[in-house]
């Protein structure tokens, strides 16, 4: 609690700073507005607006700061606390929303902290390719597609390498078996909402199918080398 405290006032102090910056510049230059909604760059997506959004909306990002760290605080409810095996499955939902989670702060931080830079340097461009509300429009755009591409390459990883991988001789996700763990996990997945958490179910069924597949062929290639072991032993008797 006296940690998101200490947040919030810093956050208000940086808000505070980041007017005081954009009343000096517009006593100095003619800030610049934003007339046209642009989507990265103009080529990409340019949409005319009917009204007039000015760099003071910047400010907004600060509540929404304060918003995301009372996000993060509260870990411990949202997450949980971590099992300790006292009931079957959950450990599975405990991971299952602990990486959910986990990249949804990294979404927040990556978009707040395009949408922070964008304000500090865009008062410098009066006439540069995006402003305040193409900014905070792209940056969402490009965090949600991160938020994709990580959620389904860090969920590929964990299936592949991290479901107790090849410590037990079978090649298989432990004492439940590949097939269970991975039902397992997409049940605890599914649970927090299929739509959210479809790019970390897509990433997992890779994994498994890619391991589905390796643990095949280690057992095609154990049941060869068992096979050519036996013809050796009848060949020297």
């Amino acid at each position: 609690m006296n940690k998101m405290k200490i947040a919030t006032v810093v956050t208000i102090v940086v808000a505070v700073v980041y007017a005081v910056y954009l009343w000096v510049l517009s006593n100095l230059i003619n800030l610049p507005v934003e007339k046209t909604l642009t989507f990265y760059s103009h080529n990409w997506l340019e949409v005319p607006l009917s009204f007039e959004v000015s760099c003071w909306w910047n400010l907004l990002i600060f509540p929404l700061i304060i918003m995301c760290m009372g996000y993060v605080y509260s870990s411990e409810v949202i997450v949980g606390k971590e099992p300790r095996g006292v009931k079957d499955g959950t450990g599975y939902k405990y991971n299952a929303r602990l990486h959910v989670f986990i990249m949804k702060v990294l979404f927040m931080i990556a978009t707040l902290a395009m949408m922070f830079m964008g304000a500090v340097m865009y008062p410098f461009f009066p006439e540069g390719p995006i402003g305040p509300l193409s900014l905070l429009v792209s940056s969402i755009i490009l965090g949600l597609i991160a938020y994709i591409g990580f959620s389904s390459a860090i969920e590929f990883m964990y299936s592949l390498f991290i479901w107790n991988t090849f410590i037990y001789e079978d090649y298989s996700a432990g004492e439940k078996g590949l097939a269970e763990t991975y039902q397992m996990n997409l049940s605890a997945f599914s649970k927090l909402g299929l739509i959210k958490t479809l790019p970390f179910l897509f990433g997992m069924t890779l994994g498994y199918i890619c391991r589905f597949i390796f643990y095949g062929s280690l057992i095609f290639l154990k049941s060869i080398r068992i096979s050519i072991q036996k013809q050796e032993k009848i060949s020297t008797l």
